[in-house]
């Protein structure tokens, strides 16, 4: 049955909901590098959720519930981690993931849903021990059919090196244009098709305020210019897009529990939901915000609250 969302702006306010809690205990065994991703358009029932390299696991939407599925063959979950949802490949889509902590050996593999396996795909070009925080964007033909279907890009520890994987040719490239300036912690890389679909945006973290695109067209770099640009982004730093059929990304600041949409056609940066009164403690790198359409239409954010049990969701008003 659809339901309508009658909230109205300025009478009503965004209400935090807590959820399940998480299956293993973030404050003392999970921290950096702990990621999630889903479809982007907001309709899988599934928000999947990579702990550490023995523990990944699924969020279901419907029963608000946790399931355990099948362990990565390698790595070791810590920053630099990413994952990042694919639903061109395989019957359900795959999960594309680079596990890393700075240290211990990478890896760079994919999750097929429906098959439950994980397959490692080429490492090489890539950094030997990527750390810091890292950033996957994937110009994915069914989000938007601009896109080239064939390429995901990579930016991570802390390098200005650009990174840009051939799922057909199961090979990486290292010599795209360098960013303008090194990624931190906190970076973003989102492929945002309603606002442009060759431009890919990048938060750039490292404490600063920096939003910029890269062109994958011409193989450049630009800055946003967007108001106000008076708040910087650093280590805790999540964002996630509000669907494919907006401009908007929705960015959580820091540890702050504030969250602001980024209007990319605007060029605005708004409050978009009230601070949630969870108070965390420690901030971590990872990316722990998702979007989610109900059947109903209604719209979600998810997140993860800074080193607590807490997961928790807001519906969203405007």
């Amino acid at each position: 049955m659809a339901i309508t969302n009658n909230n109205t702006v300025v009478l009503d306010l965004p209400v935090w909901e807590v959820l399940q809690p998480f299956p293993v205990t973030i404050e003392t065994s999970y921290q950096s590098g702990v990621c999630c991703c889903t479809d982007l358009r907001g309709s899988n029932r599934f928000i999947y959720w990579l702990f550490s390299a023995t523990q990944f696991w699924r969020y279901d939407t419907y029963a608000n519930a946790w399931q355990l599925l099948a362990s990565p063959p390698g790595g070791t979950v810590g920053a630099g981690t990413k994952i990042i949802f694919d639903p061109s490949r395989g019957t359900a889509g795959y999960i594309w993931a680079l596990i890393a902590n700075g240290v211990a050996s990478p890896t760079w593999q994919y999750y097929d849903i429906a098959a439950n396996t994980w397959t490692a795909k080429s490492y090489t070009n890539l950094p030997a021990a990527p750390g810091t925080d890292s950033g996957l964007a994937h110009t994915c033909s069914t989000y938007n059919a601009g896109g080239n279907d064939d390429f995901i890009y990579l930016v991570t520890n802390a390098s200005t090196t650009f990174y840009r994987f051939s799922i057909s040719g199961n090979a990486w490239v290292n010599n795209l244009t360098v960013q303008p300036s090194a990624p931190g912690a906190g970076c973003q890389l989102m492929w945002v098709p309603s606002f442009h679909v060759d431009h890919i945006v990048r938060v750039r973290g490292g404490g600063n305020s920096t939003i910029d695109y890269y062109d994958v067209t011409d193989n450049n770099w630009t800055g946003l210019t967007y108001i106000p640009a008076s708040e910087t982004f650093t280590t805790g730093t999540h964002a996630v897009q509000r669907g494919v059929d907006t401009d908007q990304v929705f960015i959580e600041k820091d540890a702050t529990q504030r969250i602001f949409c980024f209007d990319c056609g605007d060029l605005t940066l708004l409050p978009q939901a009230m601070q949630y009164l969870i108070t965390p403690s420690t901030a971590y790198v990872g990316n722990r915000m998702t979007y989610i359409k109900e059947l109903n239409n209604i719209e979600y954010i998810y997140m993860m609250c800074h080193y607590t049990q807490f997961y928790v969701r807001t519906a969203l008003f405007f």
